[in-house]
This record gives C-alpha cells, sequence and structure tokens, in this order.
C-alpha cells in the first residue's frame, strides 16, 4: 500500500517480493529503523497491517483491515506529506497510539487532519487537508489491537 509511505515521516517503503521476515528485519534493524509496518493481503487486497517494534522484534500493534481506498480509487495524484497531521474528529481513541507512536501527530501548524471515525462494525481512518481532501489512505479497520513487550 503505497498511500502509507506519502503519510508516515522519514519512511521508507521496501517491496518484500519474496523476503522472509527475518530479513525484513535485518534490513530494518540496519537502517536503525524503530517500526517495521508490514501490510498483509488475501487475494490481492490488503486485510492486515503489523506494526513491529524494529529494535525489540515484537508485533506492537496489529490491524484487522475490513476495507482500504487509495488515492488513485479517487483518481487523486499522490505527493508526500511533509508536515505532521493534527487530530480532526476521534471516536476510536485506541488507534491514537499508533498515530503518537508512528510520529504522525501533531499540536500545532495543522494543514492536515486524522480522522477516526466509528461505523457500524469498524472505525474508519482517514487523512485529509484543510481543504477536506483526501491525502492518504481510507483505512476501515475491523479490529485494533495494543501488545506490551514481555
Amino acid at each position: 500500500m503505497n498511500d502509507l509511505e506519502l503519510i508516515i515521516p522519514n519512511s521508507i517503503k521496501i517491496n518484500r517480493g519474496k523476503l522472509s521476515n527475518d530479513e525484513l528485519f535485518k534490513i530494518s534493524k540496519s537502517m536503525m529503523c524503530k517500526y517495521l509496518i508490514i501490510v498483509d493481503s488475501l487475494k490481492g487486497n490488503p486485510n492486515k497491517i503489523l506494526v513491529y517494534d524494529a529494535q525489540l522484534d515484537f508485533l506492537k500493534y496489529s490491524l484487522d483491515l475490513k476495507g482500504v481506498s487509495t488515492l488513485s480509487d479517487f483518481k487523486i495524484k499522490r505527493k508526500k506529506i511533509i508536515s505532521k497531521f493534527c487530530l480532526g474528529k476521534v471516536e476510536c481513541k485506541n488507534i491514537i497510539q499508533l498515530f503518537l507512536d508512528l510520529n504522525l501527530i501533531s499540536l500545532t501548524r495543522c494543514n492536515s487532519f486524522i480522522n477516526v471515525i466509528k461505523k457500524d462494525d469498524y472505525c474508519e481512518v482517514s487523512f485529509i487537508d484543510k481543504f477536506q481532501k483526501y491525502v492518504g489512505p481510507i483505512l476501515r479497520i475491523n479490529d485494533f489491537n495494543i501488545n506490551q513487550p514481555r
């Protein structure tokens, strides 16, 4: 999911190809990455986002996805967001810790916003600019888990 690279500061996308998780961890450690984000897919569609603490080798967050809409789905040109996001409407508060850890949140200079809206059986996360235009993916999250290191 290329759109994640646009919104996460200092992120680098690695095409996984046939790399194992161990190889991905070695690469992320050699690059001094704090987190390793793996997007799993089912039948070509993203169905899970796994966020690992790359230095401690443990799964910190797991997000089960109901669906994803990307900028290309809306025929919107992709561009890197250089400023952080402020919180817009937040109805699913437990997800915010993930955005704090990924260094997405700012309290000032808000040109872009994260909205986290509770729907019937999922939470919808959208990334928008001050004109209410999408600047990142729309994530529909069925389940969100936070894990603590042992």
